[in-house]
């Protein structure tokens, strides 16, 4: 998600005279980003096959074997094959103002709405359920992932108020930044719907009170969005030093935020939500 989201900020977002400049002060967090996602891709079906072993005793060639064969196993290799991407371009020299790097990212990232909880259904209610999970996920991605890289623009607005490509950046990420909010609680409420078919108000279900507490946590993110755009960003005008110290401070905030939200879909995620 931060090799999506800042990657879509810095190639689409930042005017084309800063983006070189961004990439290479956001180079390690990139590559940083890259190593973990292909390191889990290709760790994701061999720790299903030991955590599924009966007698939890650790990896199984066996189960392993067959999950290979199953749809899972399919759609392990397809992600192995985009991790591949991904980790060749990097090698390639590519970095988070590559648009090649942001589709295979994207792409990467898009394909886990074809397992889990989303990818329950079959026919065209399944396709489009999970549809539906990708673009929340790519949503979400370029709201939280996108708010690193914004913060290294907001640093250079503290060094120099008048930077006029920071305050670019900034305009062109609250605008679309607001378009991807409404998009995430959006396609959150309609998958949850799906999933739950109620409300997540049981809370003796682990699933359904941990899914509570995520949407309890994305509404304060958003309130936290919302005091940044219409009450923090107009201050730009003004005192652009304070307001770019403010807009950090809450980005920072706001991160901290989205971390507890993924901890809580990881843990989540692999329950029955029921």
């Amino acid at each position: 998600m931060l090799l999506f989201g800042s990657g879509a900020l810095i190639a689409l977002i930042a005017p084309a005279s800063t983006r070189q400049s961004l990439a290479r002060r956001f180079r390690v967090t990139t590559r940083i980003a890259i190593a973990f996602a292909v390191l889990t891709t290709l760790l994701m079906l061999p720790l299903q096959a030991g955590g599924g072993a009966d007698d939890s005793s650790g990896f199984d060639p066996a189960l392993f074997t067959a999950l290979l064969g199953a749809r899972i196993g399919e759609l392990w290799m397809l992600r192995v094959a985009l991790a591949g991407a991904v980790a060749a371009l990097a090698l390639a020299g590519r970095d988070a103002a590559s648009r090649a790097l942001l589709v295979a990212s994207g792409a990467l990232l898009a394909t886990l709405a074809l397992i889990g909880h989303s990818a329950t259904r079959s026919g065209l209610a399944g396709e489009l359920q999970e549809f539906n999970q990708a673009v929340h996920l790519l949503s979400a991605s370029f709201w939280l992932g996108g708010l690193a890289p914004l913060l290294l623009t907001l640093r250079d607005l503290r060094s120099e108020p008048g930077n006029r490509d920071a305050m670019t950046t900034l305009r062109r990420y609250s605008l679309v930044g607001q378009i991807a909010v409404a998009v995430v609680i959006a396609s959150g409420a309609i998958n949850t719907r799906l999933i739950v078919h109620a409300w997540p108000l049981d809370w003796r279900s682990s699933y359904q009170f941990m899914l509570a507490a995520k949407i309890g946590l994305v509404a304060v993110i958003t309130f936290v969005a919302l005091v940044n755009r219409y009450r923090v960003a107009p201050l730009l005008r003004g005192d652009a030093r304070r307001a770019a110290a403010l807009l950090s401070r809450n980005i920072w905030v706001e991160l901290a935020l989205g971390a507890g939200v993924l901890a809580l879909v990881s843990a989540f995620a692999t329950l029955d939500p029921a």
